[in-house]
């Protein structure tokens, strides 16, 4: 008799984390189109069929929890000019985070309830219902400090840049690990010339870009060098779509690749572009893994399963970086008075 399919298992067929699906049954708000077709064709070719509302993985009343008028409220506040759908559908390692802060505090028995903005407002809501705490998720220059935020509840900053003002925790992903991690893998391995590939240098606004510059400057310090090639045109974003260029990576990368002395590794910034640089290798007669090694950053399945052989992998961690963000929060409740937390989730690599 076969294996009776799991949520787990529509999860890895579609791509997504089990909090998405999650999402999904439970017919949440928030949930793009495309995340939501995805879900159900997984689900059908699985003959996968939900339990009954209690045993469903998620933020919801559980026969276990308190009545929802005494558990505690924590708000979701996505600051993004696209929104929380767009990010679960386009950006995955975002929907994973969201997928760890889900199962945080559906372990903790709270209640999430999710706000989206484009900006932060000039005035900062009053609490209906009262709040626990709130998790901001995005980035924002907002130069001047709303009007009642000092009196708000307990605040994390997650991912992103916090306004300068923001004095609660701050928690993120340890991009300059990233790039350290991806170096050393690289010299381990034998590689002394890399080529680096994505779309900006660190700066405070764009944290992302620290993962090149670390990896060039621990590559130079343990005798390798780096051919750095940084376009933000690589990715074409849009409010309907977030993918790889292939044009743009192939007329940057297939040049150096049909040199003699060619790089013998690639680091890519991120999973999304990983796929176009194995069709670049392709394109120029080079087997990825053998001719020339590519180690990719994030670890989003959607992205990475078509790969064969499969790349070197660094983990961001993203489903522990939101439950780090619900577990520094529930601290934080207990200890308004300590000083305020910057904490970096250090990656590993994928098994």
């Amino acid at each position: 008799m076969s294996k009776r399919a799991s949520i787990s298992d529509v999860a890895r067929l579609a791509g997504v984390g089990v909090g998405s699906v999650s999402r999904v049954i439970n017919q949440a708000a928030a949930v793009s189109p495309g995340m939501r077709e995805r879900v159900h064709a997984a689900m059908e070719r699985l003959g996968y069929t939900p339990g009954e509302p209690h045993d469903r993985p998620g933020p919801k009343h559980r026969r276990s929890a308190p009545p929802a008028s005494r558990r505690a409220v924590v708000e979701l506040v996505v600051i993004s000019r696209l929104g929380l759908g767009w990010m679960e559908e386009q950006a995955p390692v975002y929907a994973s985070v969201f997928d760890g802060i889900e199962e945080a505090l559906t372990a903790a028995g709270c209640e999430l309830v999710v706000r989206q903005i484009e900006r932060w407002p000039a005035s900062f809501p009053a609490n209906d219902p009262p709040m626990a705490g709130r998790i901001f998720f995005g980035a924002d220059d907002t130069r001047t400090r709303p009007s009642g935020f000092p009196l708000a509840p307990p605040s994390i900053w997650l991912m992103g840049s916090p306004p300068a003002w923001f004095a609660g925790d701050i928690i993120h992903i340890d991009h300059m690990a990233v790039g350290q991690l991806a170096a050393q893998e690289a010299i381990r391995l034998g590689h002394r010339s890399c080529v680096y590939l994505g779309t900006a240098l660190g700066s405070p606004s764009a944290r992302l870009g620290y993962r090149a510059d670390a990896f060039l400057h621990h590559l130079q310090a343990l005798g390798g060098q780096a051919q750095m090639i940084i376009d933000p045109s690589l990715i074409d974003m849009t409010r309907t779509a977030n993918c790889a260029s292939v044009e743009r990576i192939r007329a940057a990368l297939a040049p150096l690749l049909r040199r003699p002395s060619r790089p013998s590794a690639i680091c890519v910034q991120a999973d999304m572009l990983t796929p176009a640089v194995y069709q670049c290798l392709s394109d120029v007669g080079l087997r990825p893994q053998r001719d020339v090694t590519v180690i990719s950053c994030n670890n989003e399945a959607r992205y990475l399963r078509s790969l064969k052989p499969p790349p070197i992998v660094i983990d961001v961690q993203a489903v522990q970086v939101g439950k780090q963000a619900v577990d520094t929060l529930l601290w934080r409740i207990g200890h308004p008075a300590a000083p305020a937390l910057h904490l970096a989730i250090r990656p590993v690599l994928a098994p």
